[in-house]
This record gives structure tokens, sequence and C-alpha cells, in this order.
């Protein structure tokens, strides 16, 4: 009963994603699928051995109490608590679900995310949608890991012989439609976490000319598609709308650099740059206590002028796109160093587990399943802040559950 409603909870979060404005709601959903399908009564020694290091950077920042409005703290608090919200989560899924049920849930809620988000990109936009992946992102969904996850799985499960209930036309359908949802959402982290999965899963197991090979017949169908949409007039005052995917790949080269910023056009354009810039600047301010331990939740960022973000204009922020930089400013040099073990011991705990058992073809697509998570979160922090956003809550969770069923399998000899 407990597994039904788990898995009647987490469809629930997939339909969330296409309400973006939902947060609470989200949270809620996540509470509640806590309260029912953690083990309270019975918890293994391990999963606290790790937890402490995502807890103390919550400690470190609540401090802030001391400085700032209760309701900046308490927003930080939320951010903060999702790493351990998604820990948590992956226990759960881990201890009510198989192996075998943990990876075909993972492939079929990324299925269902894949559907609704082309369906419903299609209902809104007709067959027009080449021209409208800014308008598909806006209004409909900037994508999901799942689609991602479901994808990889889907292209390698076969290899190591965990069987999912999806074969023949249904699991190409599949892997149809999750391709179609990833170019659909026309978004640069997600085809950069792609690249990062695809590394991890394949190209540490073939030779280099398989490698170009596998580039070439990945990547340029991908690119052909989503570069057909023309150039669309922009708006003088953001010179943002109507650029097309290929546009904004273009400037991602550009758009995160920290530069000397001489009019608001050139802030607006490469925002994320100026950002960091001003956070760099903040922390550079603060006292030696303030580097170490942070300047504890409340703190914003002062970009020194009005900034139009959005319909509003806005001079001080509370989360940045950087999420390094975000914990740099609210934990200091301590936050930065804790994030860093956990998600080391994490990638060391795994390689333990793959030499336990040399040449278990099963551990090894989970290893590689981790640190290919691991790697996925890194990277897409460093520009969508995805330790604290609850976009990237099921490549969490997913990295979490995986990595208990390894240590589980560590600890008894099995995959169960």
């Amino acid at each position: 009963m407990q597994k039904k409603i788990v898995f009647i909870l987490l469809l629930v979060l997939v339909v969330l994603i296409f309400f973006k404005e939902m947060f609470w709601p989200n949270y809620i959903v996540n509470i509640l699928i806590l309260l029912v399908g953690f083990p309270f009564s019975r918890i293994d020694r391990y999963f606290f051995k790790r937890l402490p290091l995502v807890i103390l950077p919550i400690l470190l920042g609540i401090t802030g109490l001391l400085r700032f409005p209760f309701v900046d703290v308490i927003r930080d608090i939320y951010y903060f608590l999702i790493p351990v919200i998604c820990i948590m989560m992956g226990y759960v899924l881990a201890k009510k679900f198989s192996l075998e049920e943990v990876i075909s849930l993972f492939v079929l809620l990324g299925i269902i995310f894949s559907f609704l988000h082309t369906a419903i990109s299609i209902q809104k936009f007709d067959f027009d949608l080449v021209n409208n992946f800014t308008l598909i992102r806006n209004e409909v969904s900037p994508g999901n890991s799942l689609m991602i996850i479901s994808l990889f799985i889907l292209l390698f499960n076969k290899r190591i012989g965990i069987t999912i209930p999806y074969n023949g036309l249904v699991r190409y359908s599949a892997i149809a439609i999750n391709i179609i949802a990833l170019i659909l959402s026309g978004s640069r982290t997600y085809l950069v976490i792609g690249i990062v999965f695809l590394f991890f899963m394949y190209f540490n197991a073939i030779s280099f000319k398989k490698r170009i090979v596998i580039i070439l017949i990945t990547l340029i169908p991908l690119f052909a598609v989503i570069s057909i949409g023309s150039f669309e007039s922009y708006d003088e005052k953001t010179d943002r709308g109507g650029m097309t995917f290929m546009t904004k790949l273009i400037r991602s080269f550009t758009e995160l650099e920290t530069k000397d910023y001489s009019t608001q056009r050139d802030i607006i354009i490469n925002f994320r740059g100026f950002e960091s810039l001003m956070a760099i600047s903040s922390f550079g301010e603060g006292t030696s206590l303030e580097k170490v331990f942070g300047k504890g939740f409340g703190a914003m960022v002062d970009l020194g002028m009005y900034v139009p973000l959005g319909n509003t204009e806005f001079r001080f922020i509370p989360i940045l796109h950087n999420g390094f930089l975000y914990l740099l400013i609210k934990t200091g040099l301590s936050g930065i160093l804790l994030y860093f073990f956990f998600f080391f011991y994490i990638f060391k705990d795994t390689t333990k587990v793959s030499l336990v058992f040399p040449g278990d073809s099963k551990v090894l697509f989970l290893e590689r399943l981790v640190k290919a998570s691991i790697a996925s979160l890194i990277v897409a922090n460093l520009v969508v802040s995805s330790f604290f956003n609850l976009e990237f809550e099921f490549l969490y969770v997913f990295l979490f559950v995986i990595y208990f069923k390894m240590i589980d399998y560590k600890m008894y000899g099995e995959l169960f």
C-alpha cells in the first residue's frame, strides 16, 4: 500500500513540473512521500554517514537570523533543505522498491514527463515548434532531468541484464519521445547533461574512433534540428526576445564571463556574468569571519543598480544562478568545502563498491549512473544553482536511490 501511495505522489510531482510557480505544493508532496515511506523505526547507520555534510551548511546559514529579516532567512532554509529532502527520498525509494522497480519507475516517470511536455507544446504552438523554443521553455516547461535519466536507462539497460517492461516498439517509442522532449526543451543545460551522461555511460568503455562516431551521430542531427529556426527580431530593452537556441548556445561562452559592464543593456545581455561579478565583489568585501563561515541566510547581493528581471526591477537579489557563489555568500568557504567533501565521498563510496565486485556489470552500470549524476549536478550548479533547485530534484533523488542500492549491495552481497 505504501509503495502505491509513494508512486502516486511521484506522479503528482511530475505533473507539478508544469506549474512552475507552485513551489510549496511540490515541497508538501515531498514531505508527504517522506511521512508515508520513510522507515523511521529502522534506519541503517550508513544513512547518517554523509548526511551531516549537507546539514552543517544549514546550521552555518541559520546564524543569519541574528542579522537579516526572518522571511529572507526562511527562503534560504527552503533552498538548502532541498538536498536533505532528496537524500531522504532516495532512501525511501531504495528501501521500498527493488532495483529493477526503481529503474523501471524512473523510465516511466521520464516517459510521462516527455509525453506531457511534447503534447502540451504541440497543443500550444501547433507544429511550429522549432521557432518557439523560448516560448515553450517559458510557458510549458524548461525540461527536466527525468528525460535524460529515462533515455540513458533505455539505451543501456539491456547491456547489463536489468529487466524493465519496455521492449520492442514500446522501447523505441519511449526513446524517441525522450529525445523529442529534450530537443523541445531548447535547454543548453540539459544538452550538456546529456553529453555528461554519454561520457560516463559509454565513452570510457569504447575506443576513440567510436567516440567520434557517436558524437557525430548524436550531435549533428540535434544541432540541425535546433538551428533550423530563423533569427527573429529582438527586444531593444533586453536583447533577449526572439533568440533561437543556436544563438543562445553561441552566447554560452561569453554569457558567464565576468568583466567590466559599461551599459545596462550590456548587463542585461550578460546578466549571469554580471551577477557573478557582484557576488564575488560582495564576498571580497566581507570580514574574515564572513569569508570563512558566510554572511548567513537572508544575505543578499547588491547589484549596485536596479536591473529589470522579468516584470520587476531588482537591486538586491537573494539567490544566484551560480550555485557555488550562492553557497559561498551564505555559508562561506566552509560551505563550499562541506559540499565538496559530500560529493567526493559519494563518488569514493561508489568506487569502493565497484572494487569489491570487479567485473559485475550491474555494479559498473550503477556506478556510472551515480558518477554521471554527480558530474551533471556539479556542471549545472554553475549556471542554474542545481544543488538548491527543485527542477533537479529527480536527478538528486535518482543519484541517492542508486547510491543507497550500491551500499546495500556492499553490505548484504545482493542487489534487491
